[in-house]
């Protein structure tokens, strides 16, 4: 059967592939990146700092902590479930990261990958991650967090801001 390219599309199949495969290198380096940032960070993180440290003064401490829950300490004390829950959330992702999708949405199922994937490794090993980055000021704090938690973070906002541009676009669209 002939490839037939669609008219205006002017491209051939083979550069699709290339594409194709440069989105997958592109997707591999940002959820190996997140992986190699994370164990990196919480390494050198458990070798020197044994109290809080302040990066800038009170409003960014590197405080680290063990966590048992989720993403900023969700779900703590539920035993197995947390890693339940991420292990079947991070064999989604990969499943949808197979899909033909907008480089933006490749990126951020990329780094919640990425993300989660760092996450489950510290957690098959230790039974908990390492969380550190502690934000706020004085007694108003947010939980601390890791690096992956910052991955997956980063993923929710991208992919949040894709749906509302769409959203918005679809509405410019319509009529009325």
């Amino acid at each position: 059967m002939e490839h037939i390219t669609p008219p205006g599309r002017g491209r051939s199949r083979r550069s699709g592939l290339a594409r194709d495969e440069t989105y997958h290198r592109l997707v591999a380096a940002v959820i190996l990146g997140v992986v190699a940032a994370d164990v990196l960070i919480d390494a050198w993180i458990r070798s020197e700092v044994r109290a809080p440290v302040a990066v800038i003064g009170d409003v960014l401490r590197l405080y680290p902590s063990m966590n048992s829950g989720a993403a900023f300490g969700l779900l703590r004390g539920t035993g197995p479930l947390v890693p339940v829950l991420s292990t079947v959330t991070l064999v989604l992702v990969l499943g949808l990261l197979r899909g033909r999708y907008p480089q933006p949405m490749r990126l951020a199922l990329a780094l919640f990958a990425g993300g989660g994937l760092a996450n489950l490794v510290e957690r098959a090993s230790r039974s908990a991650v390492l969380d550190y980055v502690d934000l706020g000021v004085g007694s108003i704090r947010w939980p601390t967090f890791n690096v992956a938690d910052v991955a997956i973070s980063g993923a929710v906002v991208l992919l949040s801001l894709m749906a509302l541009g769409d959203r918005l676009r679809r509405g410019a669209e319509s009529p009325g």
